[in-house]
């Protein structure tokens, strides 16, 4: 989140000057804004171009497009380059100060309905944030992707794998079943839906999931294996008339790394393990 501060403006001239502090959001970083102008452009100004909704330089609702920023912390922004504001924004510490200048009599900006374009950042960091083991952080920044554009099922199904790394597996549930609700024919969901069935031992609605996602994609050879696999784990716990453990009926599976593409239809190899059946792990993460 990010934090407003400062006197409320003082004006020079026609333009009115103010503060606003604001606090880097999440480990990567960011302040959820792009400048341009600079020494070496056409234009000396160091104006705000555009807010990403929902970061801190957009939530802290006192800057507006068009704003010129005058200084970033102690280091006044005449004479420097493009480049050089870049790096002041991208480097000085967790907390920023931004001296700003408007114009007297600037218009309101109006959202530029990007909401979809900086979902699909969110989502890329979360995929670099799950590949990394950052997982509370992945489930975060998914979570915020979903708030911006809560109709793409993607957003959900990388949760889900974010959720089963971390044993959260009635969340992964629900995950799937959201993804699944806007993509009924999503193979990726069913295969995540059962292998979060697996992990709580709920060993024939993990069949009937895997078999679910056979039916979508039936040339995945993986999922062929995982659905022998787990028949022969439904038929194990058949014939010996007891119910599943679910600390014993599957090892936590361990889902595949993020992908850039905006579907991986295969997933990863099977972990190997210490029991006799080796456990499916997820697709990975789109």
């Amino acid at each position: 989140a990010a934090a407003a501060a400062g006197a409320a403006g003082r004006s020079l001239g026609s333009a009115a000057t103010f503060e606003v502090t604001l606090e880097r959001s999440g480990p990567s970083g960011v302040l959820g804004l792009m400048v341009q102008g600079g020494s070496n452009t056409s234009s000396s100004e160091i104006q705000i171009k555009k807010l990403y909704v929902g970061e801190p330089a957009h939530a802290c609702g006192r800057l507006r497009v068009g704003d010129v920023i005058l200084a970033i912390n102690s280091h006044t922004l005449a004479s420097r380059s493009h480049e050089e504001v870049v790096q002041l924004l991208k480097n000085e510490g967790p907390t920023v100060r931004l001296l700003v200048s408007r114009r007297q009599g600037a218009p309101a900006p109006q959202d530029d309905g990007d909401q979809v374009s900086m979902a699909e950042d969110l989502k890329r960091h979360g995929n670099e944030c799950l590949a990394s083991g950052q997982l509370a952080e992945a489930v975060s920044l998914y979570t915020r992707a979903i708030a911006l554009a809560p109709k793409v099922p993607t957003y959900y199904t990388n949760r889900a794998t974010a959720y089963i790394k971390l044993d959260q597996f009635k969340e992964a549930e629900a995950d799937c079943h959201a993804a699944l609700a806007l993509q009924p024919a999503s193979s990726i969901a069913y295969n995540r839906l059962g292998v979060a069935y697996e992990c709580m031992g709920r060993l024939a609605e993990a069949l009937t999931a895997h078999k679910e996602a056979v039916a979508l994609d039936p040339g995945n050879s993986t999922y062929l294996n995982i659905v022998r696999r787990a028949e022969s784990l439904v038929e194990k716990a058949a014939s010996s008339n007891a119910t599943p453990d679910p600390a014993h009926a599957s090892p936590s599976p361990a889902p595949a790394p993020a992908s850039s593409t905006s579907e991986t239809r295969a997933p990863s190899s099977n972990h190997s393990s210490n029991t006799a059946t080796a456990t499916p792990a997820p697709a990975p993460a789109a």
